[in-house]
């Protein structure tokens, strides 16, 4: 005869089946890159205690986490078969993803539920990291803080701060367009000019 504690461990394992927290998914389809809106499937199978096991069906419309507030933001592609990592709500979001932002009463009681999803860029399988040397056209170093694009292509770019203090930029075109520009504190003038041709050839060195 079981005991009263293998019964509840028992019971409370069965429930918690249906209580999601968090988990890896790959993106179906984006949906909306502008409202960061995305349809994504979980890539981990559910397995039951009899050893059958469930794939989870696709989760639509799905809002993405970029650093971000109203007035800044990081933002980045995202595209088809990306990895992402989902956190599902306490409560029910769809009244937040419509646009409610202040307090308000959710629509069911649902919790922690398969459709209150959101998807956190960032997560990869060890031997599909963008940080491995191996990924990058341009050479890399783990130890340097890195703002890089197009990784693993010809049109790769990236601004890189290293670890002894250098700063460079890296792409097909750098281009600066500023208002002011200091270097160690002090104003530095690009003496952009004016060209207007006027039919005369430039002359580039001074006359004799």
């Amino acid at each position: 005869m079981q005991s009263l504690e293998t019964i509840m461990t028992s019971w409370i394992e069965s429930y918690m089946q249906d209580v999601y927290t968090c988990m890896p998914a790959i993106v179906l389809n984006v949906k909306n890159m502008g409202e960061l809106r995305v349809d994504v499937q979980p890539v981990i199978n559910h397995m039951f205690k009899d050893g059958t096991l469930l794939e989870y069906p696709p989760i639509g419309n799905v809002p993405l986490i970029f650093p971000s507030t109203k007035q800044s933001a990081v933002t980045m592609p995202v595209e088809q078969g990306d990895t992402v990592m989902l956190m599902f709500s306490q409560k029910d979001m769809s009244i937040f993803k419509a646009g409610a932002d202040r307090p308000h009463d959710p629509n069911t009681r649902r919790w922690m539920n398969l459709n209150d999803a959101v998807a956190i860029v960032g997560v990869h399988p060890f031997s599909k990291s963008p940080n491995r040397n191996a990924a990058r056209k341009l050479p890399h170093n783990t130890d340097d803080l890195v703002v890089a694009h197009n990784i693993g292509t010809d049109r790769e770019c990236e601004v890189r701060l290293t670890k002894s203090g250098d700063v460079s930029l890296t792409g097909k075109t750098i281009s600066l367009d500023y208002d002011k520009l200091l270097l160690n504190g002090k104003d530095y003038d690009m003496h952009r000019h004016q060209y207007t041709d006027d039919g005369v050839p430039m002359q580039t060195n001074p006359p004799t």
